[in-house]
Parts: C-alpha cells; structure tokens; sequence
C-alpha cells in the first residue's frame, strides 16, 4: 500500500488508517476450520459434512474443499450451505431452503459469492449434489459435525455417519464496525488536511 503525503499531519492520519485496514483484512483467507486425519477413501456416494468455526467474529470471502483418494483437494458439482440438517434427496438440494449455494468449483474448491457472510460460534451444513469418492476417517472424529452420505440422487441424505470426511473450510474476517468506523475518520481527516494545505507560490 503506497501513501502519499501533503503534511506530516496527513502522514499521521493516513498511516493510521492503513494500519487498522490492513490490521483487519487478511491478505489471503484464513482456515476457519478443517479436519485431516482421514486416510480411507469412501465408495462414490453423495457426501456432507457438518462443520463449526470455533472464533468469534464474522467471515466472507468463503470457500470450501474435500479430498480425493490421492488426498488432493476435491470440488464437483455444486455445493450447499444450510444451517441445520439437510434431511432431503440430492436431487432436491437446488429447490430446498439453503442459504447459499456455491457459486464455482475452479481449481477444486467451492467458491461462495463474496456476499455470503458466516458467524463465528456457530454450525453449519454443507451438501453437494455430484457423487464423489471422497478422504475420511472411520476411527478419527471431527468434534465440530458430522458426516452425512446417500447412495444416489433419489434417496435421503442419512447421518450422521460413520467417521467424518476430511475438508478445509476457509474464509476472511470482516472488519469490526468499530475498525471501520476508526477507518473512515482517519480517511477523512486525510481528506481534511488535503483541502486545507496552503499552495506555496513560486517567487
């Protein structure tokens, strides 16, 4: 981040409000929560997992990712976000009451829109709606959810099941209002000071 100066007062103010944007914006996003103990591959069946983030705070910038038999990250089809359980058919998942449904699965990782906001403390449930072979543990346990399976595309999700999956669950915190709001009086005044610096006249 470059600043640019018109007094040492405007440095002052400037430097102070890069430090608390830049203090409160990760540069990449943070693991909010994962489990990666699992070392079996599960049949190809559709698979969920129920997951928790376990700080305070509030997260964006969400994206999610399982793992193949290779212990790769894994992303098909498209994948839904609920807060409780999903107790429906795959084939249903698009018509059902979610809060978001990914928006990409790039690079092997489910994008949520930037829009999509998550609270720290709080459980979520997540469903895709491709069959997939996916890594996890049948004798580790994530403590934060569970893993919820169904053969095909007409048949119920069940769980939850044995041993959970292993996945990565990511996402950048969001600003406290009161960060924002120490942001923007320092911005201000920079602009302040820049309407009131007085031109010197070449002689």
């Amino acid at each position: 981040m470059s600043l640019i100066c018109w007094s040492r007062d405007a440095c002052v103010v400037a430097i102070t409000a890069a430090v608390v944007l830049t203090g409160h914006r990760s540069a990449r996003a943070d693991v909010l929560t994962s489990f990666l103990l699992g070392n079996l591959a599960s049949t190809v069946q559709f698979q969920g997992q129920s997951v928790t983030i376990p700080n305070p705070g509030q997260y964006s910038g969400i994206s999610f990712h399982f793992f193949d038999a290779s212990n790769q990250p894994l992303a098909v089809g498209t994948l839904y976000l609920f807060s409780s359980v999903y107790t429906g058919t795959p084939d249903d998942l698009a018509s059902a009451s979610y809060l978001a449904a990914s928006v990409s699965a790039a690079g092997n990782e489910y994008v949520f829109d930037p829009a999509v906001l998550l609270d720290g403390g709080k459980q979520y449930f997540f469903f895709a709606d491709a069959a997939f072979s996916a890594r996890g543990s049948i004798t580790d346990h994530y403590s934060g959810g569970a893993r919820y399976t169904t053969p095909d595309g007409t048949t119920d999700f069940d769980g939850p099941a044995r041993g959970d999956l292993n996945f990565v669950l990511s996402g950048t915190p969001v600003p406290e209002p009161a960060a924002a709001a120490l942001l923007c009086v320092g911005l201000a005044g920079a602009a302040a000071l820049r309407r009131r610096r007085v031109p010197v006249t070449a002689r």
